[in-house]
């Protein structure tokens, strides 16, 4: 079997055009309600390192369409998980590996409208249980192929208790222009919600682009008597 297509077999992909396209291991840190754990930790810094992944579907042979697609509907689930500061994804997924991201095109103009819930909704229930996490924000790059007007991004997030019920911020943060020559754009969004496990980021962009990283800052929120 030729390396594209063992990678293809390696990849989920649901009527919804999502798709199954990373894999990770995860470093830890630690801290409860409060901003602190109990030696005195602050919330701290995990990353996803996306640079090297070449999306099936919405990638072509262009050096700038490295990382996880974004923009024209397409928009990206992950877990929280805290068990490494940088999670690194390679550009062929490896069988058998426990965490994914799930990533895909939800829909043509599946940007940062209410309207479009049912869209982002589509088989977030492959999105595997993260770690129970507080977290306060996200920094996204994204470096566009094309696009039209100005990008920006929200995001949904899943409930860590209960029924594990997803909410969404459907206010789009503004996506800064940090190189003209590379079209490469910079967006942050405030979370500041706990306990949750997993985030999903949508991206209110009409063009095509790529994300080579997402950071957030995060701690773990330890489990109440009732939740044991």
């Amino acid at each position: 079997m030729s390396r594209q297509g063992a990678a293809m077999k390696n990849i989920i992909l649901a009527l919804s055009v999502c798709t199954c396209v990373g894999c990770f291991r995860t470093n830890e840190s630690s801290a409860p309600d409060g901003g602190k754990d109990a030696t005195g930790s602050p919330s701290d810094v995990y990353a996803l390192d996306l640079s090297l992944v070449r999306h099936p579907v919405a990638s072509s042979l262009d050096p700038r369409e490295a990382g996880l697609p974004a923009g024209g509907g397409f928009n990206f689930a992950f877990p929280i998980r805290l068990e490494q500061k940088t999670w690194s994804f390679p550009t062929d997924l490896a069988p058998g590996v426990p965490f994914a991201i799930l990533a895909g095109q939800d829909g043509l103009t599946a940007g940062c409208d209410p309207s479009e819930q049912r869209q982002h909704e589509k088989s977030l229930s492959l999105v595997t249980p993260g770690t129970r996490a507080w977290v306060e924000s996200a920094d996204i790059d994204v470096e566009f192929v094309e696009f039209a007007g100005d990008p920006g991004v929200c995001f949904g997030y899943r409930d860590a208790d209960g029924a594990r019920q997803w909410h969404w911020q459907y206010t789009a943060a503004p996506m800064v222009q940090l190189d003209a020559a590379t079209r490469r754009y910079h967006g942050h969004i405030v979370i500041s919600k706990g306990p949750v496990d997993a985030i999903k980021l949508v991206f209110d962009a009409s063009g095509r682009g790529f994300v080579p990283r997402v950071t957030f800052l995060a701690r773990p929120m330890a489990a109440t008597a009732g939740d044991r």
